[in-house]
C-alpha cells in the first residue's frame, strides 16, 4: 500500500456549504483554497495561505494612514487657528470649515470600508 502525501477526505457541511460556495466564487478561488485556509487558522499555524495577495492591502493601509495624517494635520490647523485668529471665533467661518469637514469624511469612510472588506476577503 502507497502512502499518501494528500489524503482525499469527504465532509458534510450542511448549511455551510452554502456559505462556502459564496466565499468560494467572491473570491475566485476553488473552495478547497477556502477549507485549507479556515482549517490552518483554526489549527493555529498561522501560515498566511500561500495565494494570499496582501499587497493591496498593505497599499490600502498606507493609503488611510496618509488621509487620517492628512486629517490630523487639518484638525491641528482649525485648533491652531481658532487659538490665534479672531475671525474664527466668527459663526460663519466656523460652518465653512466644518462643512469643508464634512465633505472629507466620506473618503475616509469609504477607505477604512475598503480596508475591512480587504481584511474580510483575505480571512
Amino acid at each position: 500500500m502507497v502512502k499518501q502525501d494528500n489524503p482525499k477526505r469527504t465532509f458534510r457541511l450542511g448549511a455551510l456549504s452554502e456559505l462556502l460556495d459564496n466565499r468560494a466564487k467572491r473570491e475566485d478561488v476553488k473552495a478547497s483554497v477556502i477549507v485549507r485556509r479556515a482549517l490552518r487558522e483554526y489549527l493555529g499555524k498561522g501560515i498566511p495561505a500561500p495565494d494570499a495577495d496582501i499587497s493591496r492591502l498593505v497599499a490600502a493601509l498606507e493609503q488611510t494612514r496618509l488621509d487620517l495624517s492628512r486629517i490630523g494635520g487639518n484638525l491641528n490647523q482649525v485648533a491652531h487657528a481658532l487659538n490665534i485668529d479672531e475671525r474664527m471665533k466668527n459663526p460663519s467661518d466656523l460652518e465653512a470649515v466644518h462643512a469643508d469637514l464634512i465633505k472629507q469624511f466620506p473618503k475616509v469612510i469609504e477607505l477604512l470600508l475598503e480596508v475591512r472588506n480587504e481584511f474580510r476577503r483575505n480571512e
